[in-house]
């Protein structure tokens, strides 16, 4: 006799029953619990089962896994929140304790074109939003107002210093490397030059600026272009009055948006771009200059 057979023997002088609405047969264990919790239909196991893969889903997507020593989650707001309420806390801390390779401390990534790849923010009334120190001492700090306080040299990929300006006309008659004038018919507005020895010469169109200064930093106007007064550009030049030379000084000339070699020493004053830094023998062409306003 086996171990079902017995137990269905023992289940019979009990009074349960060992077979089921349909007459198929059932186990003694099964039947025992079955009868014990008549309110219990396989149905309702069903649904209390699935109910519990939802609520197991729910826990994966919101919790912080580990996997590969890296920390995660799925949530749809945050990947990770930290809080920490003490007065000395630190809400994240990354710590790469590697002392070789390209490794990061925190890495912050985003694939959005409008996405934040990492964002600060100090909700206090005066403070510090950004800082970066080295094993000793601060080197790098940005306060609540947007003010950037700096250790030692800011190295930027372009060498000159350019303001954003509004010009005249369309942009797209402008090209880098023009030489511009103040236009006399507008406010803080500029015009291509197109006279010699004009003392109304304010620089040239940036092609890469170092440092672009704005009446509005955080957003930018298609209507205005980068005017280089300070620093190396290239500068669009022509030869109408003769070959141009390293050091010679420079002037607007009547070719539009182009400087020349100067040699009249009594319209000179006022009138100086800056001085050349590359030769130009004959024509027209792009040379590098250095913008020094005189």
């Amino acid at each position: 006799m086996s171990v079902e057979d017995v137990e269905d023997t023992r289940g019979e002088e009990r009074g349960i029953k060992n077979c089921d609405a349909d007459g198929k047969r059932v186990p003694g264990r099964l039947r025992a619990l079955q009868q014990a919790f008549p309110d219990e239909p396989p149905e309702r196991k069903k649904d209390q089962q699935a109910n519990k893969t939802l609520q197991q889903k729910q826990v994966n997507e919101s919790a912080v896994n580990e996997q590969s020593n890296a920390t995660y989650t799925t949530w749809t707001n945050y990947a990770l929140l930290a809080r920490n309420q003490g007065n000395n806390g630190v809400g994240v801390f990354g710590y790469a304790t590697s002392l070789v390779g390209p490794t990061y401390g925190v890495y912050g990534r985003v694939d959005s074109a409008s996405g934040i790849a990492g964002m600060f923010m100090n909700s206090a009334a005066s403070g510090t939003v950004i800082a970066a120190d080295n094993a000793s001492r601060r080197i790098f700090r940005v306060d609540t107002t947007g003010t950037v306080y700096a250790l030692n040299t800011f190295n930027p990929g372009g060498a000159d210093y350019a303001e954003s300006v509004s010009i005249r006309g369309k942009k797209e008659e402008y090209q880098p490397g023009d030489v511009l004038v103040i236009d006399p018919e507008s406010d803080r507005r500029f015009d291509l030059s197109n006279e010699p020895y004009s003392t109304r010469v304010a620089g040239v169109f940036s092609t890469r600026p170092g440092i672009v200064g704005s009446t509005h930093p955080l957003q930018d106007d298609a209507t205005e272009i980068p005017l280089a007064m300070v620093g190396i550009v290239p500068c669009r030049v022509s030869a109408e009055n003769g070959p141009i030379r390293r050091g010679d000084l420079l002037v607007t000339s009547s070719t539009p948006g182009h400087a020349m070699r100067g040699t009249d020493r009594t319209r000179m004053t006022g009138a100086v771009i800056g001085k050349a830094l590359q030769n130009l023998h004959t024509g027209t062409g792009v040379i590098e200059i250095l913008v020094s306003l005189q």
